[in-house]
């Protein structure tokens, strides 16, 4: 993944980015402004206490990013990175198997709530 990453980025232009896997559909838009409202170089949205995606990440990085100091970009990003709480259970959801998806429609329908009781942090 790191690879496709990097090829990535090179392509970005803008003075910050937004990464984050195709397969988290879920993420309320609000997440991204609140994310994009912060002034920090990498900013992570939390919910109840464990982060989640998408990861917000100043330009000024990329260099960094590619030359090979970490061992993978997750301890690149947690090396350098803020975290907020966001309101959205969205940021935790990956759609990576059927259940995954008929959980998701359930949730978008009103059906299901997502981690409705707080969850321990990961550590």
């Amino acid at each position: 993944m790191l690879s496709s990453v990097l090829k990535g980025i090179q392509q970005v232009t803008a003075e910050r980015f937004f990464l984050c896997p195709g397969d988290y559909p879920l993420i309320d838009i609000q997440t991204y402004f609140d994310l994009l409202s912060q002034e920090f170089g990498i900013i992570i949205p939390s919910f109840q206490g464990r982060s989640g995606h998408p990861v917000l990440i100043d330009s000024c990085y990329i260099p960094a990013i590619g030359n090979g100091d970490y061992s993978s970009l997750r301890c690149f990003i947690r090396a350098h990175y803020r975290q907020i709480e966001a309101s959205d259970p969205g940021i935790h959801l990956d759609v990576d198997t059927i259940a995954d998806y008929e959980n998701a429609g359930l949730y978008l329908s009103g059906h299901l709530e997502l981690f409705p009781e707080p969850r321990p942090a990961l550590t």
